[in-house]
This record gives C-alpha cells, structure tokens and sequence, in this order.
C-alpha cells in the first residue's frame, strides 16, 4: 500500500502542474521561456545537493529507490481503499481536511488500517481553475521520503506550528515554475502535506487546515 499511496500522489501532482504550469506561461507571457530553458533548469535542479535532515521536526530522507513517501502507523501491510469525492469515512477523525475558501473539491481519496482511517487526500482547485492544491493527513512517524534539493528548503510557521517549506523550482528570474510549492507539518496524529501550484499563498491555505483543528 505504501506503493499505492506514493503512486497517486505522483500522478495527481504530475497532472495539475502540467496544466497549471502551462496555465501560467500563458497567462504571464506572449513569448514563453523555451524548452532548452526549461530542461536546463529541471536538470540543474535534479543534480543539486539533496536534503538529508531534520527541519521543523521532520526529518527528510532521500528516497533512493524507496517506492513510499511515508513511514505509516499501520501494524498490517494490507491496506483498504477508497476513491471518490465522499469526505464521509475521515469526519470527526484526527485526519480530517476542512473546507478551504475559495477552492472545490475534485477528489477524495482515504486508507484505512488496523481498524481506523490512516490515510486522508483531497484535491481541490479554484473555480476559476488557476490553482490547485493537494492536501494529504497521514497517521506516520514524522519522515519524508523525498529527493529535495537542499536549496529549496526552509522552515516557515503556520498558525504558532513549525512547518518545513519546499520553495517551488523556478526559472527564467523566477517568472515561471516547474514544480509545486509544498508545506509539510508535524502534528501529534502524524503529517499535514499541502501541495500548491497556481495563483494563491500556500501558508494561508496551511492555516485553515490546521486552525480548523483547533
């Protein structure tokens, strides 16, 4: 299962940056940063120094083969799943996501194991569909399993909690991105990830998720 979760979280980040990436250059820009541009800065980026840390509490490690993102409390390798948009099987839970403004969701997938819901992702985008965000709640040991360059790291706060921010791989004087901004945060239940590309702030998105909580 943990090679199911990773391969949807792949897919989803994969299919909103492709749209919201081509989105953007349209909407900024008559004339577009070429290919060669682009593949420069994707490959100067992927052969930059990893993270290999702890920050905000939460110790990223790069995966080096490893097909998971998460070290999950699930004592039983077999996981159940659900996809949809019903948000039924996580209210109440510690997992649950509440609702951001200005953004709908598209999709809702949840994991459960041992009896109890473990895993909770919604995919949300804006009406005007010039963002998108992708928030994930996971009952796990506070690990990431994720090839970083060190650069784009930094610790951030949301809402009085320590946060690590991964700055989004920009190019051309920073006009254009390649990749989603992301904010990971250690709670008492596991890991907060939010995933955000498009027009918007990211850490105001990440203070209604864990306000809601509070």
């Amino acid at each position: 299962m943990k090679y199911a979760l990773a391969v949807v979280l792949v897919v989803v980040g994969l299919g909103a940056g492709t749209y919201v990436g081509v989105s953007e250059l349209l909407l900024e820009s008559a004339e577009p940063p070429s290919v060669d541009e682009a593949v420069e800065a994707l490959n100067a980026d992927t052969f930059s120094p990893r993270f290999d840390g702890e920050i905000a509490g939460l110790t990223i490690v790069p995966k080096e083969g490893q097909e998971y993102a998460y070290d999950t409390h699930c004592s039983t390798p077999q996981w159940d799943e659900y996809g949809g948009v019903e948000a039924g099987f996580t209210t109440g839970t510690a997992i649950d996501i509440p609702p951001i403004s200005g953004f709908e969701i598209v999709d809702h997938q949840v994991a459960w194991c041992d009896g109890r819901v473990a895993f909770n992702s919604v995919r949300l985008t804006s009406p005007g569909d010039d963002a998108s965000v992708t928030i994930v709640r996971v009952l796990a040991d506070p690990v990431l399993h994720k090839n970083v360059p060190a650069d784009r790291v930094t610790a951030a706060t949301v809402d009085g909690q320590q946060a690590a921010h991964i700055k989004p791989l920009r190019f051309d004087d920073g006009l254009f991105e390649l990749s989603s901004e992301e904010v990971y945060i250690v709670e008492d239940f596991g890991i907060t990830a939010i995933s955000f590309q498009g027009r918007g702030d990211i850490l105001d998105i990440a203070r209604q998720v864990v306000g809601a909580d509070q």
